[in-house]
């Protein structure tokens, strides 16, 4: 859409989902299927690959070693560039992993448009909504331990708030399938968070006050994509010493080893030491326009557990590793039962509502995953990543963009249709 541009005004009108939709298209639009997000989220809302028909290996597959016990990892490099030059993106990068760890990882592009500073196969990227199948595990991490449950209620985790009765009954589990009832663009957490980029988790705490106050959105625990649910998932367990960035680092980030994950955009102001994300640009053709950085090249801190997170390529690995494992009998860093809870897809309530959402992941089957895989996708309209985790082929894919365009959205399906033939065999 040509007018989004984003200034703070129209990171209001993203949140409120009156601005920068994105729609489905491009040569690889045959081989979608099912969406990941919605309108007013911090995902595209696009669908996602299918890649049940016209997948192969691309070119050159035969020189890419399928030999699963080698510890060299493959150059994806000149196949990132191919398809990021198709699509005229600032970068583009993708990796792919076992159980294990990586198999192959690549990168092409620069950090920055009008700048020749390449990026890196060790740069970091934000991951937008891929965040929240962290914040979900944390959640799962905490129940493996005993100090909450999957039930848990609002009204238990609330206590001291003026909660509206809709939510009394809601379950840190339907918060996390986004069927909570709360609303995916609630006009009252707006002032709280773009209001007040303070870096305290205050206006967290203060949105998901005035959201829980309010009537819900539905009642019938129908399906609703909604930042501020995983918002209010976790806000109720943070102090000022121990806030939910502390928690993730310390159930997620350090067991899985994830050395090189953060918050919020990973370059320093003033130093192009990191992607920067990019504008869309405004008319056809036009120029992709890096974000200065600062508190407005993202989200506010508030929005931290639905969408926050940075990573490189090999750190956000390791946790989609764990997912492998996990999914085969893996039960070090997850029990066996809280990984069903995260990667079981709940049941729809009523007619059109989705049934393929689990926990921070959406769950398909596609022909070559050999059963269910893992799916989400993520943006803040200024990046872009995607991931699929299937356990079946022991087989994760993985890829990013310092831009938040349809245009990302799409070579990063194409980049992974084409590993999917190369790797997924």
């Amino acid at each position: 859409m040509s007018f989004c541009r984003f200034t703070y005004p129209a990171l209001v009108l993203l949140w409120l989902g009156v601005a920068c939709g994105h729609n489905s298209a491009g040569p690889v639009a045959a081989q979608l299927g099912s969406s990941v997000g919605g309108a007013a989220s911090s995902d595209t809302g696009r669908p996602l690959l299918a890649s049940d028909s016209g997948v192969d290996g691309g070119p050159d597959a035969a020189s890419l070693s399928l030999d699963a016990s080698k510890t060299v990892v493959d150059d994806l490099s000149a196949r990132a560039e191919r398809i990021r030059e198709k699509y005229k993106l600032p970068s583009l990068a993708v990796a792919v992993f076992r159980s294990s760890g990586m198999m192959a990882v690549g990168a092409a592009g620069v950090r920055k448009v009008g700048d020749a500073t390449p990026v890196t196969t060790q740069d970091k990227w934000h991951l937008g909504s891929n965040t929240k199948a962290m914040t979900a595990t944390l959640i799962a991490r905490l129940v493996d331990q005993h100090k909450v449950r999957w039930g848990t209620t609002l009204a238990e985790a609330y206590p001291k708030l003026a909660l509206h009765p809709g939510y009394q009954a809601v379950t840190l589990e339907q918060l996390l399938a986004h069927r909570g009832g709360v609303p995916g663009s609630p006009a009252g957490m707006t002032t709280a968070l773009f209001k007040n980029w303070s870096e305290s988790q205050a206006p967290r705490a203060a949105a998901v006050s005035k959201v829980l106050a309010e009537p819900p959105f539905s009642t019938n625990r129908s399906w609703t994509y909604s930042n501020a649910g995983y918002m209010a998932s976790v806000s109720w367990l943070e102090t000022a010493e121990d806030p939910w960035e502390k928690q993730i680092a310390r159930e997620v980030f350090e067991p899985l080893g994830m050395s090189e994950c953060g918050f919020a955009m990973p370059a320093t102001v003033g130093l192009i030491d990191q992607p920067w994300g990019h504008e869309t640009p405004a008319v056809a053709g036009g120029s992709y326009e890096p974000v200065p950085q600062g508190k407005y090249a993202d989200n506010p801190r508030g929005m931290g557990p639905s969408g926050r997170v940075h990573c490189t390529l090999a750190s956000w690995g390791k946790f989609l590793s764990a997912n492998l494992g996990a999914g085969r009998g893996d039960t070090r860093y997850l029990s066996a039962a809280s990984f069903k809870q995260l990667s079981r897809a709940k049941p729809a309530v009523a007619g059109g509502d989705r049934d393929d959402y689990a926990l921070g992941w959406s769950v398909v089957s596609r022909s070559w995953s050999n059963g269910d895989a893992l799916v989400h996708n993520g943006s803040n309209k200024m990046n872009m990543s995607v991931a699929w985790v299937a356990p079946g082929i022991d087989r994760a894919f993985a890829a990013v963009s310092n831009a938040g365009s349809d245009d990302a959205a799409t070579a990063e399906d194409e980049l992974i249709v084409e590993l999917i033939g190369v790797y997924g065999k």
